[in-house]
């Protein structure tokens, strides 16, 4: 499978206004490839960019990007990852072991098939052939859009062909049309000892794939630990609307690959290319793995509008390490719980607003206040199936006794007798002492504000129980909570 005109379609794929446009891409001040489009316009490769604009001011010029090229490959390997893990990438094509894949589809031509559908998802036009060995494939897939060799029909497959479809080097091809050899077939009749003498290795090995017998090892590249999508602007983008605009564009392209293995995303890491020098490098974290465009779109919106680029953009990549899709089990009998795309979004909707450190889990230090805690990042309580598969449990959903912390704390009157509590009266809270525990000594902070409490648990004749604690600095009553 092969990508025709690489360095066009990466560029209408990072932008897809361009598809359809007549389209030049520069090098430089040389063409090096064209659009149909173009084409049609009189436009050549190996023009120079000021013949290609007077001959034709109304195209649409733009600079080969190595990013975008880069992505577009990548892409391309994950679609063939998605149909078999053996798979050799090359410039602008790939080869996929299909071979063991004839569980799934009836024939050859619905692999094929499935290969063009997928790369067309991905925003690429390609051509696939299929072979009983992957020169032929490639071959074929250089003849036409979806070919398909029967194992055995390579040679009369090959025959018609121009050899230049061989891609022979231009001393050889020279030579080929000195002998009037225009077609493989003309190339197979002639004696592959004689063509082996005259032109080298590379003419025993075009001998062998003249007549099906070229067949080499496939050699799979290793899957990639990190997904990447990348863009280079034309010109610095100043406003943040701009880069969001683009960004949809590139969290598209990196969810249609994360979806042909059956992964989600990370965090996201995002590098912006600052003019006239240097980078903004940030990481978006993202709580649950998801697939979902827009909650990464809204994601990366927060982060960019909570702290801008501190100039403008001249370039984006966009990076995701790849996760499994966390798995929910749902219950007949209890509503389902936020969706965890949906709940990443809120939260980071609220750090946005009221300052990351204020959003999260309440987590008590280990302390000898009793109210002393700090924030961490919230995770979603795991849903858990109890042995007997009976009941579905909230891990850590203990039932206990807890204290209802009132703050600030209440203050309050108390009476006392021979240095034991009788009677204690707040706002909306008093009683009679029925019974009490403590003090409880407390003493916390001698670095910074000295603390120094004694703290009671007190039930009074209303008929609620409470944690009250004396100040000792400032000779005062407070009521800190009340048990429920």
């Amino acid at each position: 499978m092969l990508v025709p005109h690489l360095d066009v379609q990466s560029l209408e794929r990072g932008d897809p206004e361009l598809a359809g446009a007549p389209l030049v891409v520069c090098e430089g001040r040389d063409v090096i490839d064209l659009s149909p489009a173009a084409r049609k316009l009189g436009l050549r490769p190996g023009m120079t960019i000021f013949q290609a604009r007077s001959a034709a001011p109304e195209a649409v010029y733009r600079a080969r990007s190595p990013e975008l090229i880069r992505s577009a490959e990548g892409a391309l390997v994950d679609l063939g990852q998605s149909f078999s893990p053996r798979v050799e990438q090359s410039a602008g094509a790939i080869c996929v072991d299909v071979s063991d894949l004839g569980r799934l589809f009836d024939d050859e031509a619905q692999i094929a098939n499935a290969l063009f559908v997928g790369a067309r998802k991905l925003g690429l036009a390609v051509r696939v052939g299929i072979a009983a060995d992957k020169t032929t494939a490639r071959v074929a897939a250089r003849a036409g859009e979806v070919v398909v060799v029967p194992p055995g029909r390579e040679p009369p497959f090959l025959a018609p062909l121009p050899v230049e479809l061989l891609e022979p080097s231009p001393e050889t091809l020279e030579t080929f049309r000195r002998w009037g050899v225009h077609t493989i077939g003309e190339l197979e009749a002639l004696p592959a000892g004689g063509v082996a003498v005259r032109l080298g290795a590379e003419g025993a090995l075009l001998a062998r794939v003249a007549r099906g017998q070229a067949d080499s090892p496939l050699t799979p590249c290793a899957e990639p630990l990190v997904f990447e999508e990348a863009i280079d602007f034309d010109w610095p983008v100043e406003n943040v609307e701009p880069l969001l605009f683009v960004l949809r564009r590139m969290l598209d392209n990196l969810v249609a690959r994360l979806a042909c293995r059956a992964l989600a995303s990370g965090d996201l890491g995002i590098t912006m290319k600052l003019s006239p020098r240097g980078r903004d490098v940030r990481t978006v974290p993202v709580a649950a793995p998801t697939r979902d465009v827009a909650t990464l779109l809204s994601l990366v919106r927060l982060a960019l509008e909570t702290s801008p680029p501190a100039n403008a953009v001249e370039g984006l990549v966009v990076r995701t390490a790849p996760a499994r899709t966390r798995s929910a089990q749902l219950s007949f009998f209890e509503p389902a719980g936020p969706s965890p795309d949906k709940l990443a979004s809120t939260i980071a909707r609220l750090a946005a607003l009221v300052g990351e450190t204020r959003v999260g889990a309440p987590v008590m230090l280990d302390r000898h206040l009793p109210d002393a805690f700090t924030m961490q990042p919230f995770n979603a309580p795991r849903v858990k199936l109890t042995a007997d598969s009976s009941q579905l449990t909230v891990a850590g959903d203990a039932r206990a006794l807890a204290l209802h912390s009132l703050r600030p704390p209440v203050q309050a009157d108390a009476r006392l007798d021979r240095g034991e509590l009788r009677y204690l009266a707040g706002q909306g809270i008093g009683g009679q002492v029925l019974a009490a525990a403590g003090p409880f000594r407390v003493r916390d902070g001698w670095w910074q504000l000295p603390v120094t409490r004694d703290y009671y648990d007190v039930h009074l004749s209303d008929g609620a129980i409470y944690r009250v604690f004396h100040d000792l600095h400032g000779d005062s009553w407070h009521i800190d909570g009340c048990y429920e």
